[in-house]
C-alpha cells in the first residue's frame, strides 16, 4: 500500500474518531434516585463507577431532560456539579471512579485522582514577588487537598501549585494577600475544640476594626481550613506577637463559649434522634463536654461544646439519620355466616415456607369452631388468644370455592358477588419499620348525656361520643426477611342502651387481645372471632280470627328464626422500599 493511501485512511479514521466522541446523548429522567442516576451515567460514558449506598441521599430525585443533546464532557459535568450540590466527589482510581463524601477526602491515599474529564486538576505557576517562596509554601500546604501538590521553583521564586480548581483558586488569593512588600510571618493554628470558621470570622472583624482605629496597622490575612480545622494567619513581622496573643485570646475565649455545629437530619425525626443521643452523652463520661439539642421546623440536631468530640456524636447520628424501611398492611373485614365460613381454605403448599404452625384461625363462643376447622384443614394446632379470639397464620394463598388467591384484593373482587358474605371495609396503610398502625372499622356513636333550658325556656342538649366496633393496633419490627408483628385487637359492642330520664346512656361490651407472631414477608393471617348471635320471632294472621282461644292457631302462623354471623379479618403485610413501589405488592 502506497505512503499516500495509508495517510488518506488515517486521516478518516481520526474523522471518524472525532465524531464518535464528539456524539451527543439524549436523557430523559423524571425523579430518578442519585443511585439510579450514577448508574445510568456509568452505562452512558462506560465507566466503572464506585460507591457505598451510605454515601448516597436516598430522598434526592434527579430531573434531567437534554432534547438538543449532551457531550460525554458536557453530561460528566453536570453529573459531578450534582454529586458536588449533595456533598459528594467524583475521583478517579486506577480505570475507575470512586464517589465518596467530600470531607472524606482529605483522608484519601495519594494514588486516587480525580479525573472529571481534562479538566478536573489545574496547575498553576504562581511567581511570588515579595515573598521568598520557601515561606510561603508552608500555609500553603495546609491549603491543599490531600490529591494536591505544590512545588517550589527556586529561579524564578515562585510555586507550582496542583489540585482541584476551587483548591488552586484559594491558594492563588492567599498567596496574593502575603505578597506585599513588607516581611511577612506566617503561623499557622490547629484548633481542637473550636470551629476554625467561626474563630477567622472574629479574627478578621476585630483586626479590619483595630486597622481602622489604628492608622499604619496591617491588617493579617486570616484563612481557616474546615478540612483540618486549622487557623492560616500571615501578619507582618513587627505585628506578629501582638497578632499572635490576639489569635490566642480569642482561641480560648470560643473554647470557653464553645462551639457549636448544626446537623440537618435527612431520614429521621430530629425529636426521635435527640432523645437517643443525649440520653447515650449523659451517660458517656467521655462526652461531657458536648451539649445536645434539637430544632423541630427544621428537622435538626445542635451540637454545642468542644469541637473535638463533635466527630464521634457525629458518627452516631448518621447512623441514626438512616431511610427506614416501611410496612404496607392490608386488611379485608368481613361478615358472614359460621356455616359459611367453612367454605373457605389455605394452600397447603405454601406451608413449607413458613417456619411455624399454618392454619385457619377463629373462635366462636358456641363450641363449634372444632368443626369448622376440621372441615377446612382436616387437623393442626390454634393459638388461643385472650377475649375469645384465636389467630394463625394462611400462608401464602387463600382457597375458596375451591379457587386460589394470591392476594386480598383478588380474594375481594371474587366475594363482591356473593350475597352470603358482607363486606365491612378494605382499609390500606404504610407505616414505617417500628411505627404503630391502628385500622378501626365502626362508628363514633353520640349520646344525649343532659338536658338543660336557658332563661328563655330552649333546651340545651349535651352529647357524649363513643367508638363503637372493631379497632386493630399493628405494630411491626422488620427482621432480615421476616416481619414481627405485635397485634391489639379491641372489639367494642353496644348491648343495649338503658333510659335515664330523657337521657339514653350505652352499655358496651369490650373484647380485647394482644399477642406477637412472626411471618414471612408476603404471608397472611387471619383473625376470628367476634359471633353475634341473632334469635328473632315471627308472627302472622288474620285479624279477630287469629285470637280466638284455641281455634285461632288455625287462622295464624309462627316462626322462630336463629342465625349467628362471625366478623373475620384477613390481615397481609409487605416490607416496602419505597413509597413508589407500593402499588406492585397491592
Amino acid at each position: 500500500m502506497s505512503c499516500r493511501k495509508r495517510l488518506l485512511i488515517g486521516a478518516l479514521a481520526i474523522l471518524l474518531l472525532h465524531s464518535f466522541a464528539l456524539a451527543k446523548i439524549n436523557v430523559k429522567l423524571v425523579d430518578v434516585s442519585l443511585e439510579d442516576f450514577i448508574k445510568v451515567i456509568a452505562v452512558r460514558t462506560s465507566t466503572n463507577i464506585v460507591y457505598s449506598k451510605r454515601d448516597i441521599p436516598s430522598s434526592v430525585k434527579i430531573n434531567l431532560y437534554t432534547p438538543e443533546g449532551l457531550t460525554e464532557e458536557e453530561l460528566f459535568n453536570i453529573f459531578q456539579s450534582i454529586l458536588k450540590a449533595n456533598g459528594l466527589v467524583a475521583l478517579r482510581k486506577g480505570n475507575s471512579i470512586v464517589i465518596l463524601k467530600a470531607v472524606e477526602v482529605r483522608r484519601l491515599t495519594s494514588d486516587v485522582w480525580p479525573k472529571g474529564l481534562s479538566h478536573s486538576l489545574v496547575t498553576s505557576v504562581i511567581k511570588l514577588n515579595n515573598v521568598n517562596a520557601y515561606e510561603a509554601i508552608k500555609p500553603v500546604k495546609h491549603l491543599l487537598s490531600n490529591i494536591g501538590r505544590v512545588d517550589v521553583v527556586k529561579a524564578m521564586n515562585a510555586l507550582v501549585v496542583t489540585d482541584v480548581k476551587e483548591v488552586v483558586g484559594k491558594v492563588r488569593n492567599f498567596l496574593r494577600q502575603i505578597d506585599v512588600a513588607e516581611t511577612m510571618e506566617f503561623k499557622t493554628y490547629h484548633l481542637d475544640d473550636v470551629d476554625s470558621n467561626q474563630v477567622a470570622s472574629e479574627l478578621k472583624s476585630f483586626f479590619t476594626e483595630l486597622a481602622r482605629k489604628r492608622p499604619g496597622f496591617e491588617v493579617p490575612v486570616v484563612v481557616a481550613e474546615s478540612t483540618t480545622n486549622s487557623l492560616m494567619v500571615a501578619a507582618k513581622k513587627e505585628d506578629m506577637g501582638y497578632v499572635d496573643e490576639v489569635v490566642r485570646d480569642v482561641v480560648e475565649r470560643a473554647k470557653r463559649v464553645g462551639a457549636q455545629k448544626v446537623i440537618y437530619l435527612k431520614n429521621a425525626v430530629a425529636k426521635n434522634v435527640y432523645k437517643v443521643v443525649a440520653d447515650l452523652v449523659a451517660k458517656d463520661k467521655s462526652l461531657r463536654g458536648v451539649s445536645v439539642a434539637f430544632d423541630e421546623p427544621t428537622n435538626s440536631i445542635i451540637l454545642t461544646g468542644k469541637q473535638a468530640l463533635f466527630s464521634k456524636v457525629e458518627k452516631l447520628i448518621q447512623k441514626l439519620d438512616v431511610t427506614r424501611k416501611q410496612v404496607y398492611i392490608e386488611a379485608l373485614v368481613i361478615e358472614t355466616t359460621v356455616s359459611k365460613l367453612q367454605e373457605f381454605g389455605v394452600e397447603w403448599s405454601a406451608f413449607a415456607k413458613a417456619s411455624g404452625g399454618v392454619g385457619y384461625v377463629g373462635t366462636t363462643t358456641s363450641g363449634n369452631l372444632g368443626a369448622i376447622q376440621g372441615s377446612i384443614l382436616g387437623k393442626g394446632e390454634f393459638t388461643a388468644l385472650p377475649g375469645g379470639f384465636t389467630l394463625g397464620v394462611l400462608g401464602d394463598t387463600i382457597t375458596y370455592n375451591g379457587i386460589k388467591f394470591a392476594t386480598l384484593g383478588a380474594l375481594l373482587n371474587a366475594l363482591k358477588t356473593d350475597s352470603g358474605i358482607n363486606i365491612v371495609s378494605n382499609p390500606k396503610i404504610v407505616t414505617l419499620d417500628n411505627q404503630q398502625a391502628t385500622i378501626f372499622v365502626g362508628e363514633n356513636r353520640p349520646y344525649l348525656i343532659s338536658e338543660k333550658y336557658d332563661i328563655n325556656g330552649n333546651p340545651i342538649y349535651s352529647y357524649t361520643y363513643k367508638d363503637v366496633g372493631v379497632k386493630l393496633n399493628i405494630w411491626p419490627h422488620i427482621s432480615g426477611e421476616k416481619i414481627l408483628l405485635d397485634v391489639e385487637l379491641e372489639v367494642n359492642k353496644v348491648s343495649e342502651e338503658v333510659a335515664r330520664g330523657r337521657t339514653v346512656a350505652p352499655v358496651t361490651l369490650t373484647r380485647k387481645t394482644k399477642t406477637q407472631i412472626a411471618l414471612d414477608n408476603g404471608q397472611k393471617i387471619l383473625i376470628s372471632g367476634l359471633i353475634e348471635d341473632d334469635t328473632g320471632h315471627t308472627k302472622k294472621g288474620v285479624p279477630i280470627l287469629s285470637s280466638i282461644p284455641l281455634l285461632g292457631a288455625l287462622f295464624r302462623y309462627e316462626s322462630n328464626s336463629h342465625s349467628k354471623t362471625n366478623l373475620s379479618i384477613f390481615l397481609t403485610v409487605n416490607m416496602v422500599q419505597e413509597p413508589a413501589k407500593v402499588s406492585k405488592v397491592q
